[in-house]
């Protein structure tokens, strides 16, 4: 274990270091757990706060529950074509994660059925 905390685990003044990329990274991976956190309880406005900070910061995930939470009108005013911008910036991603393929799927969802985009259906 020793080996492992001390190639794993920060140093202890890395949690308060304003500079360090760990408190940077931490600040954003829990401003997203928090945001899920107040998703599951149905506080959907407080939750859409949290998650922005979450995607401003760089945590691209966070931009699929926002455009879900606007698409489904949850807790906010309905509107999918907030939704439709909200998956592309999560499509950004590099790596892929279950976030990037639920925005692919929901962004091809508004376009198949023209909802806040027009619409576009494959031709036979």
């Amino acid at each position: 274990f020793k080996l492992f905390a001390a190639k794993y685990i920060p140093p202890r003044n890395a949690f308060w270091n304003k500079s360090s990329h760990f408190d940077i990274f931490s600040r954003k991976i829990h401003q997203w757990f928090y945001a899920d956190e107040l998703y599951d309880a149905e506080q959907f406005q407080e939750a859409v706060h949290w998650y922005k900070l979450g995607a401003e910061g760089g945590q691209l995930e966070c931009w699929f529950r926002i455009g879900l939470i606007y698409e489904e009108g949850k807790g906010v005013a309905k509107d999918p074509a907030y939704a439709a911008q909200c998956y592309e910036k999560g499509l950004a991603q590099k790596q892929d994660s279950g976030k990037r393929i639920g925005c692919a799927n929901r962004l091809g969802a508004l376009y198949y059925d023209g909802n806040g985009v027009e619409q576009h259906r494959p031709q036979k």
